[in-house]
């Protein structure tokens, strides 16, 4: 089965090189996808025409294992890994505005953290795909946050989104 892209959002990559952070300048792109149960954090080059590469990045994390934190006063975020400081990643937000900042970190880190809700949200994108009416609200940039309810109603579809249908 291929991965189910839950989540995803523009965001380029940052080297942490001593205490400075460095920008790659290429465009990115961050995705939380679900693969037989197992959830994937991605990394992917995105092109002018809006197309990805494959994941340069792709790892498995597990419920508690990292969260996703902006860093004050910027537009820079980290997925930190308590456990494995080396394993930390940085990126910095390629969004048009700063509105959905915080609530895209808080939809990314209840769809990591708390047990099934990624693969809930899996069946719910697979359904909408499918033209099956879903019940819960709608997700960020391809419906894949709907299982997260309240958090992810919250936001409006940005154009061009997938959109379930709701109830």
């Amino acid at each position: 089965m291929a991965p189910i892209v839950v989540l995803s959002f523009r965001a380029g990559r940052l080297s942490l090189e001593g205490k400075m952070l460095t920008a790659d300048t290429r465009k990115g792109e961050v995705q939380l996808a679900v693969e037989d149960e197992m959830v994937h954090v991605c990394w992917c080059v995105r092109a002018d025409d809006g197309s990805l590469s494959l994941p340069e990045d792709d790892f498995v994390v597990f419920p508690g294992e990292c969260s996703l934190q902006l860093i004050e006063k910027t537009r820079n975020l980290v997925l930190k890994f308590p456990l494995e400081r080396d394993r930390d990643m940085f990126f910095w937000m390629q969004e048009p505005s700063a509105d959905r900042d915080a609530l895209t970190t808080q939809v990314f880190n209840d769809l990591v953290n708390k047990e099934g809700a990624a693969a809930a949200a899996a069946v719910d994108v697979t359904k909408a795909a499918a033209g099956h009416t879903v019940d819960r609200g709608a997700g960020l940039r391809d419906a894949g946050a709907q299982g997260m309810g309240e958090s992810a109603a919250k936001l409006p579809p940005p154009p061009g989104a997938v959109k379930a249908v709701t109830a």
